[in-house]
């Protein structure tokens, strides 16, 4: 199995659009609960996205097994006096999860925005709250919970809540 990780290219529309349409399919834990992205929006996202990285706001990975797109992860400084502190996201295919793909994303993005994005100083995530398997994982990696909405996120049909957890990086 090879792997690799690498920045998203103009090239990577096709594949980043089918990869965001099955995670929302599949109603994982991730946002979109089964609505179809179109064509033209991850244009427009991907062009979004392309440009935050060129203006150092954004570091964005795609990793790659044996070629194919197999998950994603960024880290997104916010604006004005919260400058200092960058969201994080990530997502992994199905049929690449459980084999340690997620933690070597978390590695690399978190290495990455150490040393591309001046100024930051904490990384920040909202997850959901039934997710126990991403929690531990956050929690290994020095994610510490600060807050919860409940019934913040609408996921399978019922309301779970919503957790968010902050890491200091330097």
């Amino acid at each position: 199995m090879k792997i690799s990780f690498r920045g998203p290219k103009e090239s990577d529309l096709k594949a980043l659009h089918k990869f965001v349409n099955e995670l929302s399919r599949e109603r994982t834990f991730v946002m979109r609960q089964g609505e179809k992205v179109s064509m033209k929006e991850e244009r427009a996202w991907l062009k979004g996205i392309l440009t935050s990285i060129k203006r150092g706001e954004t570091v964005f990975l795609i990793v790659e097994v044996d070629g194919t797109l197999a998950g994603s992860a960024q880290i997104t400084k916010l604006k004005y006096a919260n400058s200092h502190v960058g969201r994080f996201a990530i997502s992994v295919a199905k049929k690449f999860r459980g084999v340690g793909i997620g933690k070597q994303l978390m590695l690399e993005i978190h290495a990455l925005a150490r040393k591309k994005l001046r100024g930051l100083k904490i990384a920040e995530l909202d997850v959901f709250g039934d997710n126990t398997l991403a929690r531990k994982m956050y929690k290994k990696f020095g994610y510490v919970q600060y807050g919860r909405m409940p019934k913040g996120i609408r996921h399978d049909k019922k309301y779970v809540d919503e957790i968010f957890m902050y890491k200091k990086l330097k």
